[in-house]
């Protein structure tokens, strides 16, 4: 099983080599949720749990990334695509 502080670590290498660029990333599951709980822990934001009751961190041995469109497709291509979605929604 990967551990979470190797995936913290292909996390930092991934932003060292995107920086300077545009890219912008959302993380999501497992791990997303351990640096979400991570970082409200260490900002002490109130929430709807209490911190003992808290789930203990696990990931699913991968990072799951999403990007915006404008990455895989040209920005002229996403902007006709989206008027064309606009389109059929009216």
């Amino acid at each position: 099983m990967i551990s979470l502080q190797t995936l913290r670590t292909a996390l930092l290498d991934l932003l060292w080599r995107l920086d300077g660029t545009e890219v912008k990333l959302i993380i999501g599951g497992g791990f997303g949720i351990f640096l979400k709980t991570e970082y409200v822990r260490a900002a002490r934001l109130r929430t709807l749990i209490a911190p003992e009751a808290w789930p203990e961190a696990r990931s699913t041995n991968d990072i799951d990334l999403f990007l915006r469109p404008e990455l895989l497709v040209g920005l002229g291509e996403a902007e006709a695509a989206r008027q064309r979605d606009l389109r059929t929604r009216i």
